[in-house]
């Protein structure tokens, strides 16, 4: 087998592609840690919805109302980012999850003593605390999930994750509109803590190796602060070119970051409505939007087998299929014309998303993967939080019409994506 480091294409495995039943039962410890994560998906859509409704229930509701929804589950990530990547390296991995998950459902019952219409600021405040926690548990899952997946296993492991997040989302939003409706926001928030008790207690099952060449390292001086660990991260990807254009990757895609914001005002507009209803036509949408998700990586992978060359040329086109499924969107004039065109939009988000992912799985050294994880997942909710207020801005406070926001979503990330793909060929020639 034939593994490479430090961004060098080659192929992973000798054979055909795995599939994921064989990647399933030949990893019991990675079954725990997608089952944990699972749990935890499906509370967090309960959660969002729950959060929206106290939000809604003392805000008015337009394009930058939705707009500090979305946000407020994003912006903790870059600021705590970098510290948790930190950590991810520095600390047991499995305690870190576990800390995370028992804070987080914490924060969960605390919801409770929240009254809609009356506790806005603290239903804001306690939305951020709970997503700077979990900030601290994604780089720890990610940089784990190498170390309980066999190397020839992990196109296929990151395939099923990307699916079941497609499905937790359309699972998790329809059960929590049901939920809300018919027995209160409240119950959303408890199951919501129940979902993460899940988590911790298969997480406790799991056996880890410590933190790579950060295992028993004494931390002393200026380092305590963790600065001498951003810095080697740094020094890394300057030496890893290849690793660092992969890591931008999600961050480039989310120059077109206002998906959820486009989707649900998209979703209200009575064209869009299902059944003359508009939490249906969000709903429709929405769940185009995992069907997308859902399908991108599984297609994908008959053509990418476990090359990592094939690999990384699916997330050059996976930002073609987003930029044609959303620049036709406007054109369309009822739901069932959107909804193939959000599902293909998505099939490239999700390409994008998975494989570059699994890319850096394969190439990235394991003493940094937890800092290098954080690092992309703070720079793509920077990248979506900023859009996302701006594209609101534009609508709320220019008049501009939605489908202006998605064309000039659409060229903007079309602008970002050539800087990218240029960026990449320089990385190529200076590659060892």
């Amino acid at each position: 087998m034939n593994r490479s480091q430090g961004g060098v294409g080659a192929t992973i495995s000798t054979r055909a592609t795995r599939t994921v039943r064989e990647a399933w039962r030949d990893n019991p410890m990675w079954r725990r840690l997608y089952l944990a994560r699972t749990a935890s998906l499906i509370g967090n859509w309960l959660n969002t919805l729950a959060i929206v409704h106290l939000i809604g229930a003392s805000t008015h509701v337009g394009a930058l109302a939705y707009a500090a929804v979305f946000v407020i589950k994003q912006l903790p990530t870059v600021l705590l980012g970098p510290p948790a990547g930190v950590v991810a390296d520095r600390f047991s991995r499995r305690t870190v999850m576990l800390t995370c998950d028992v804070v987080c459902a914490l924060l969960a019952l605390s919801f409770l003593g929240l009254s809609p219409g009356e506790d806005g600021q603290w239903v804001y405040v306690l939305a951020a605390l709970q997503i700077g926690v979990t900030t601290f548990f994604e780089p720890a899952r990610q940089a784990a999930t190498p170390d309980l997946v066999a190397p020839r296993d992990l196109v296929a492991a990151n395939t099923l994750a990307s699916a079941t997040w497609s499905v937790t989302f359309a699972v998790g939003t329809m059960g929590g509109g049901v939920v809300l409706a018919f027995v209160g926001w409240r119950a959303a928030m408890v199951l919501d803590a129940v979902s993460y008790a899940i988590s911790a207690a298969l997480i406790l099952r799991i056996r880890l190796p410590p933190p790579g060449a950060l295992a028993g390292r004494t931390v002393a001086g200026r380092d305590a602060l963790g600065l001498d660990s951003l810095r080697e991260a740094w020094q890394y990807l300057r030496a890893h070119r290849r690793v660092a254009h992969m890591l931008a990757a999600k961050g480039v895609w989310a120059t077109f970051g206002a998906v959820s914001l486009f989707l649900t005002l998209l979703g209200i507009d009575e064209r869009f409505a299902v059944g003359g209803s508009e939490d249906l036509g969000i709903a429709t949408l929405w769940t185009a939007r995992a069907l997308g998700t859902g399908l991108g990586p599984v297609l994908v992978r008959l053509y990418t087998g476990e090359s990592l060359f094939r690999l990384r040329r699916s997330v050059t086109w996976g930002f073609v299929l987003t930029m044609a499924g959303y620049g036709l969107l406007p054109f369309a004039n009822d739901p069932w014309t959107a909804v193939p065109l959000v599902v293909m939009a998505h099939l490239g988000g999700a390409i994008v998303w998975v494989m570059s992912t699994v890319v850096l799985q394969l190439t990235v050294d394991a003493h940094v993967r937890g800092r290098l994880f954080a690092a992309e997942l703070a720079l793509l909710m920077l990248m979506s939080s900023v859009t996302t207020v701006a594209w609101a801005a534009y609508m709320d406070l220019l008049g501009h019409t939605l489908g202006e926001a998605i064309w000039g979503s659409v060229a903007l990330l079309l602008v970002a994506w050539l800087a990218w793909c240029a960026a990449g060929v320089r990385a190529r020639r200076v590659a060892p």
